[in-house]
């Protein structure tokens, strides 16, 4: 029961459940896909480094995750095999060849430029929903509605690092851990009150915990895809074009949220760039590889574009 409630939040993944209309712009579309990345010149002196969690890098040298987990890198892997076999079981994975060659190759270059200990493993799943969500052991799934309303390669790269980042943060083994913490405290310290705690004060608890992994995958998935040659505005680009659609929420809502509000995340997503990612003019936006596969992905869909 504690690690399926945590799995159903955490399956919210990135994105709401409002569709997303695209919002077309011109986009730079080079013939071949990603080259090898340069760090830009601030980077070169130690002087001029940024802090640690901000320093592209020093990625791939355990920056974060951190902190109490009940859970081995073993054990998260295990549980991460067994949870991908209960959602592919009952999910329709596309399985088409161009599909799953384009998705190789992003996986390669995403592994490379993360800070997640396992090989990153995509796939698409066949639902209209707008979302993306990952599991231990290095799983992503990308749902198909996702596909559509990315407008390009560096987008679909935004969703796919920040679920890496959650991967990396060991998200999901920490959330279950500090659900465990909270619950036999709570017992400990107050007896029979606790039960009662446990069942009012935990849950918020919970979802304050949520929101900070949210920002942590959003600042350390920038970083990812700022290292693997991608524009970072395409992220809050994608967020924007669906924070447009959504409601805004009440504060009751935002008190039970498992996601930091839109606003928040886009202000300090720029605040990111801003500061710590400075523009190139070689930031790959498209391919010609990724209108393929999103063309692939519309048609097995039984869209039209």
């Amino acid at each position: 029961m504690l690690a399926s409630r945590i799995l159903f939040v955490i399956l919210t993944g990135i994105f709401s459940t409002a569709q997303c209309g695209l919002v077309p712009s011109p986009s730079r579309i080079p013939s071949k896909g990603v080259q090898s990345t340069h760090l830009p010149d601030q980077y070169s002196s130690p002087k001029s480094r940024p802090p640690l969690l901000y320093d592209v890098s020093r990625i791939r040298h355990q920056r974060f995750a951190h902190g109490i987990n009940l859970y081995s890198y073993q054990d998260e892997q295990l549980l991460g095999n067994r949870l991908a076999t209960v959602i592919e079981q009952h999910s329709q994975i596309i399985s088409d060849p161009l599909i799953v060659k384009y998705l190789r190759r992003l996986e390669e270059t995403i592994s490379r430029n993360s800070d997640a200990q396992s090989p990153i493993k995509i796939k698409v799943v066949r639902d209209v929903e707008v979302n993306a969500y990952s599991l231990p052991g290095g799983f992503i799934y990308v749902q198909s509605g996702l596909v559509l309303a990315t407008e390009n390669e560096a987008q679909l790269v935004a969703a796919l690092s920040h679920e890496a980042a959650h991967i990396a943060g060991r998200h999901f083994t920490r959330l279950v851990t500090q659900q465990r913490v909270w619950k036999w405290s709570l017992l400990v310290a107050t007896g029979p009150l606790g039960y009662l705690l446990n069942r009012k004060a935990v849950p918020i608890f919970l979802a304050r915990s949520l929101r900070s992994a949210e920002l942590e995958a959003d600042l350390l998935g920038l970083q990812n895809q700022y290292a693997s040659g991608y524009d970072p505005t395409e992220f809050v680009n994608l967020i924007n074009n669906i924070s447009s659609e959504q409601q805004k929420p009440t504060f009751a809502d935002r008190v039970r949220d498992s996601h930091p509000p839109l606003e928040v995340r886009i202000r300090r997503a720029q605040g990111c760039i801003r500061n710590y990612l400075p523009p190139r003019p070689e930031a790959i936006v498209d391919t010609s590889q990724f209108q393929e596969f999103k063309a692939r992905v519309t048609e097995l869909m039984g869209w039209s574009r």
